[in-house]
């Protein structure tokens, strides 16, 4: 086992992660993918640094706090980000909204919980064990601002094979395009995750968020069709109007936050 400063961690844990990604869709193992920053941070912590032999390394991923103080804005901002881009896409005539068939309203609504549910139990927690659980911490000693660029640049990148060699991720319009849009949105989001997660002091609060996000574009974003090429920048993940809704929230959080640099993680 290494001894590794956070900097060193943090490096090594991004570059091991997207490697595994680039495999991983290269190999068609898509289900592994969720998991992958999971895996890799086990990794780290259990072979290749000493985080994984001590009951303050585990603590350090933030799963032994509820962080429920924070649970509703976890819940709501997502709502608010992606429901402001589908509404401008509906009111300029760019996307149609048809109703999932089969479904009530009151039906899409537990589609939608039991979504949350289910993601914030596995594939949202399979990502933010890695990024914002064991990831998160590290990159603060490269100062908070600094950090998330770090961290949110990774997270894109962890995108760009099944955005890039593969249908099932961002495939309609231009893909380098969607690949810009989604990376400022992403930089955005991954300040808001990470301040929930600093904050409450638990990755379940940064979890839940992820869920409430893909879980929405999953009920009601699944809904909508674009009927011109603008469409596909005012709607879901590579929509500007969320990417400026995150984008602000990020930069608010940002401003309460205390300071603009944050210790190293020990």
């Amino acid at each position: 086992m290494m001894k590794l400063n956070a900097k060193t961690e943090s490096l090594l844990y991004i570059l091991l992660v997207l490697g595994g990604a680039l495999a991983v869709v290269r190999l068609r193992w898509y289900q592994l993918m969720m998991f992958l920053p999971t895996l890799v941070a086990l990794l780290m912590m259990l072979v290749i640094g000493r985080d994984g032999y001590s009951r303050t390394g585990w603590r350090r991923l933030g799963l032994h706090r509820s962080g429920v103080r924070a649970w509703p804005v976890a819940i709501l901002l997502p709502a608010a980000a992606l429901g402001s881009g589908y509404l401008v896409a509906a009111a300029a005539g760019v996307a149609v909204y048809t109703p999932l068939e089969g479904f009530t309203r009151v039906g899409l609504m537990l589609r939608y919980v039991l979504l949350v549910l289910i993601y914030t139990l596995s594939f949202s927690l399979g990502e933010e064990i890695g990024w914002r659980g064991y990831l998160l911490p590290r990159l603060m000693a490269f100062g908070r601002r600094k950090g998330y660029l770090i961290g949110g640049l990774a997270w894109a990148c962890f995108h760009y094979p099944a955005m890039f060699f593969t249908d099932l991720y961002l495939p309609d319009g231009n893909r380098l395009l969607n690949a810009v849009v989604f990376t400022l949105m992403v930089l955005a989001l991954n300040v808001v995750l990470g301040e929930l997660r600093l904050a409450s002091g638990s990755v379940w609060t940064a979890s839940l968020l992820h869920s409430a996000h893909n879980a929405f574009v999953e009920t009601v974003g699944i809904g909508f069709r674009v009927s011109a090429p603008a469409g596909h920048y005012l709607v879901g993940e590579t929509s500007v109007v969320t990417l400026a809704f995150y984008g602000l929230a990020a930069v608010w959080l940002l401003a309460r936050s205390r300071t603009g640099t944050a210790p190293a993680a020990g």
